[in-house]
């Protein structure tokens, strides 16, 4: 059922509200010509929280009026930086209410999927993104709905909407083939009942009666549907005051967790540097002990030089006296034998002489 009631202007206007019914009149407008259709939710908020998934990534958008697809469109290749190539492929979907997966390609299926929404508090629409997918042929591709300029934000009433067109609304709505001059009548039942279309010639009779019926109920619903907007209208702005709020709180998350990644990667750069610091001192300190053993090393060799020359020198030294010795002994023994010889040769001498 559509819940909002509807204006069927197509050569002649006709209404039927029975009063019985206690029916909850909105304003809404569906004008048809033989080549066009206007399909405005009035009762739809200014404004929806659509939560996208792509893989393993959510971002949070703001879909605001007027609604259409290629807006929602052009959020979602901003937020997710989707490539032309991604563009051509992408697809969008929702689980409905009976968890069916529903793909969005038209400003009607748009409009279908936030209605399912309407009343709900807060209006959040979760979608998932998916890219990389073989064309189907079936509904606008993304690119022409991106190169489609958005559609005008819904006016309040259906004045002067005649020559505009949006044909993402079923032809279905318009009752069947209808032919220019015949104007369909529309009786809305209570919440959740079907529109029916019925046909003019059908149903002459009573037709005044309940015409005039619906028209004093229709100017006290347009007191109560004013109220209504007042009231949405308010909704909106503390939605929007929420918004701000919580794009602030965003901010602010972000900010802290930026000056957190900063703060880690200054630990890291210091615990890299003391790292490096401690390496650099323990190779001084090697150094500084090579040298150490080094010089103990060298300077035991040099005392060792030393040693070993005194003891060369000390060798030389005995030697020298050890020389010096013998010979004084060698003089002395020859000094005597000479001696001695001297005296035998004088004693031979006296010999002789005697």
């Amino acid at each position: 059922g559509i819940p909002f009631p509807a204006k069927i202007d197509q050569g002649s206007v006709s209404f039927v509200f029975p009063l019985s019914r206690h029916l909850t009149i909105a304003q809404a407008v569906v004008t048809t010509t033989t080549t066009s259709l206007r399909h405005q939710h009035t009762l739809l908020p200014a404004m929806f929280v659509v939560k996208v998934t792509h893989g393993e990534t959510t971002r949070r958008l703001v879909l605001e009026e007027p609604y259409s697809f290629a807006a929602l469109c052009a959020l979602v290749r901003s937020r997710f930086e989707l490539s032309d190539e991604a563009l051509t492929t992408a697809r969008l979907r929702y689980t409905d209410p009976d968890g069916d997966l529903i793909s969005l390609n038209t400003d009607g299926e748009l409009l279908e999927a936030l209605s399912l929404l309407a009343g709900a508090e807060p209006p959040l629409l979760r979608m998932s993104l998916t890219t990389n997918e073989a064309p189907t042929g079936n509904g606008a591709s993304w690119a022409a709905s991106l190169a489609a300029p958005a559609p005008p934000a819904a006016e309040a009433s259906g004045a002067g909407d005649d020559d505009e067109s949006d044909q993402s609304v079923p032809p279905s709505l318009l009752g069947g083939g209808a032919e220019p001059g015949r104007a369909p009548r529309v009786s809305i039942g209570s919440v959740g009942s079907d529109v029916v279309v019925v046909d003019d010639n059908d149903d002459e009779e009573g037709k005044g009666a309940e015409g005039d019926a619906a028209e004093g109920a229709g100017e006290e619903e347009v007191a109560q549907r004013q109220r209504e907007l007042e009231e949405e209208e308010e909704r909106r702005r503390e939605r929007e005051a929420e918004q701000v709020r919580l794009d602030g709180e965003a901010a602010l998350e972000r900010e802290v967790k930026e000056a957190e990644e900063a703060a880690a990667a200054e630990r890291e750069r210091l615990e890299e540097a003391r790292a490096l610091a401690a390496v650099a001192k323990a190779e001084a300190e090697e150094a500084a002990r090579v040298a150490r053993e080094t010089e103990e090393r060298e300077r035991r060799e040099m005392e060792e030089a030393v040693k070993v020359a005194k003891e060369a020198e000390r060798r030389e030294e005995e030697e020298r006296k050890e020389r010096e010795r013998f010979e004084a002994v060698e003089a002395v023994r020859r000094a005597r034998e000479e001696e001695a010889r001297a005296a035998r040769e004088e004693e031979e001498e006296a010999a002789r002489r005697a």
